[in-house]
């Protein structure tokens, strides 16, 4: 099993993808920005394979108004060379690339200019692919989208509007199911009808169930059995639910013991396993290290979640810190109980000095200056947590701070 993750990679080192507004939207600063967000995702994927991991959503947003009239740029002949770099290192390091347009896009609507510019924006999203020059295991993932009122019809719609779409574009396309209209069993019948695979999000079909006289692998093997050699392996969505929020909303970090009573029964299946959980890339580490304990190396991990557990429990604080070398599954069953505690505010002042002291060697005596005038200001309550926050993250690439991401 194969594990990735989506859009983003979050560390205070690497840089942002950036975007702007219709106003903004010049071809001289869309041309800047895309070749920053090239620069990015160059980044990302170099981090990717550092870190062993194989699967990578790109963002819809590489490409500002890319399937709008608004960019005037010609960016598909202006990034041809970098699209095709991009594609050969994505190919060389065997990571497998999709993308999923967003909520907007709709082959079944009924308004046709909803319609329209759905269609627009599958191929700009093919576009993409085609540019690096992916093969087909390259996926476009899509939803089915409303029902507006009658079901079957607006999957009728949904089936003839993908029978005229173009070639490439119906190669590269799946279909998953949701959380509040297509049940799997929905998508599969679709599926049946225009041969495209399946992808199974495990967290709407616990909200919108369907089979539910088949366990999780009776299930998947039921899905597997829409994706062809050509299609390349069998993909799946996995979340966790966010009790604090509305159903469907995803978890920001991911639960070791969920995630391991989920691998159970399915983990020696021949699949790739895209995580939609909020801590991105350190979400799939955690998931990696929990899938394949021999690589986990308890030091390396620790420095992303130190700061953090410390505001939780400073009981756990020690007893991780104390202890050479946890088993894996009892590391994190130790963050989980932590993340779980309401944020202890006594702490708060103990962290950012430790962090103080870690950063001022790195610093240049005006950073120093101002690091520390914050600090003053935020014990003396002048300055907010989340102001004294910013300071840091203004200076973590200068003081080389890859690990505190998830506490800033």
């Amino acid at each position: 099993m194969r594990i990735g993750y989506a859009c983003q990679c979050l560390s205070n080192t690497l840089p942002k993808f950036r975007t702007c507004t219709m106003k903004f939207a010049t071809e001289e600063n869309l041309y800047q920005i895309i070749t920053h967000n090239l620069m990015v995702l160059d980044e990302i994927l170099e981090y990717n394979h550092q870190h062993h991991i194989a699967l990578f959503r790109l963002s819809s947003d590489l490409i500002p108004f890319g399937s709008s009239p608004v960019n005037m740029l010609n960016w598909k002949e202006e990034f041809k060379e970098a699209f095709h770099k991009l594609g050969e290192k994505a190919k060389n390091y065997h990571m497998r690339l999709s993308m999923h347009p967003g909520q907007y896009t709709l082959l079944n609507a009924i308004n046709e200019d909803v319609l329209q510019r759905s269609i627009a924006d599958l191929r700009y999203h093919c576009d993409i692919l085609n540019l690096m020059e992916l093969d087909d295991t390259s996926k476009l993932i899509l939803h089915i989208g409303g029902i507006y009122g009658d079901k079957m019809a607006a999957i009728q719609r949904f089936i003839f509007v993908f029978h005229h779409l173009d070639e490439d574009i119906k190669q590269r396309l799946i279909i998953e199911n949701d959380d509040r209209y297509y049940t799997l069993e929905d998508v599969l019948y679709i599926s049946d009808k225009i041969q495209i695979p399946v992808i199974f999000d495990n967290l709407h079909h616990e909200i919108l169930p369907s089979f539910p006289d088949l366990n999780l692998y009776q299930t998947l093997l039921l899905v597997q059995k829409s994706w062809k050699p050509k299609d390349g392996r069998m993909k799946i969505h996995y979340s966790q639910q966010d009790m604090s929020r509305r159903k469907g909303a995803h978890a920001t970090y991911l639960d070791a013991q969920q995630f391991l009573m989920f691998c159970r029964d399915i983990r020696y299946m021949d699949m790739d396993m895209m995580l939609e959980i909020k801590t991105k890339n350190l979400a799939a580490l955690q998931a990696l290290d929990i899938l394949y304990p021999e690589q986990f190396q308890q030091a390396l991990v620790w420095k992303n979640y130190r700061y953090l557990i410390l505001r939780h429990s400073l009981d756990i604080f020690k007893t991780i810190t104390t202890t050479q070398q946890l088993e894996v599954r009892r590391f994190y069953e130790l963050i989980d109980q932590a993340l779980s505690t309401p944020i202890d505010d006594t702490q708060g002042a103990l962290c950012y000095r430790m962090m103080m002291n870690e950063y001022l060697p790195y610093l240049n005596n005006t950073q120093k200056i101002k690091l520390q005038k914050s600090m003053q200001r935020y014990m003396e309550g002048a300055l907010s947590e989340q102001g004294l926050k910013n300071c840091f993250m203004s200076l973590s690439a200068f003081a080389k701070d890859e690990e505190n991401y998830l506490f800033l």
